[in-house]
């Protein structure tokens, strides 16, 4: 090649100066991307000592300005997933929940998706209300109140109503079966 040999051990000697700064770099930047690593677990470990689960699913069925809406929504327990859909509400896989809110599906497509805190080792909700303000807190437990006694109130009148059918039903059913009932015309009387 007709290069002397001084100039190449010169080249290869800055060759081996660039290659040991450039090592040098590299291990610098690992150190920095270890250091910031590290930084990031720290700042965000509170995340992973979470865990929420998805318990409900709004979805929209149609165009801009037009269409349906519905809601999926978990049983408290994580039992099973109800299908709220104006006045009807019915049972649903989960799988369908899937199929119709992630799009693809018609024109529908979720649009508001809801988590709920829990407690990783138990599996149970994480009580949110200890995180409200307190004037929050006490309105949304005035409002739960009235709810329990709504829903008691509408218990009682249902079971009211449903023994009231029962009754009218066996009633109705002994009728014929008995001539002798009084009211209906065909008995003994009072007066003898």
């Amino acid at each position: 090649w007709g290069v002397p040999g001084e100039a190449l051990s010169g080249a290869v000697g800055v060759l081996q100066s660039v290659l040991a700064q450039v090592k040098r770099e590299v291990e610098a930047l690992e150190a920095e991307i270890k250091r910031l690593q590290t930084e990031i677990d720290a700042m965000f470990s509170h995340l992973t000592e979470e865990c929420y689960q998805l318990f409900a699913v709004l979805v929209h069925d149609g165009l801009a300005g037009s269409g349906h809406y519905w809601a999926y929504i978990l049983s408290e327990r994580g039992q099973g997933w109800a299908k709220f859909s104006d006045k009807e509400v019915t049972s649903c896989e989960e799988d369908e929940v899937w199929r119709c809110s992630v799009g693809g599906h018609g024109q529908s497509s979720a649009y508001c998706l809801m988590y709920r805190r829990t407690n990783p080792q138990a599996g149970e909700s994480i009580e949110v209300a200890e995180y409200l303000p307190p004037a929050l807190k006490a309105e949304i437990e005035e409002d739960n109140r009235k709810l329990r006694e709504e829903l008691v109130a509408w218990d009682d009148k249902a079971t009211v109503e449903k023994f009231s059918r029962e009754l009218a039903k066996s009633l109705a059913e002994i009728e014929p079966a008995n001539p002798n009932v009084p009211g209906k015309g065909g008995g003994a009387s009072a007066g003898g």
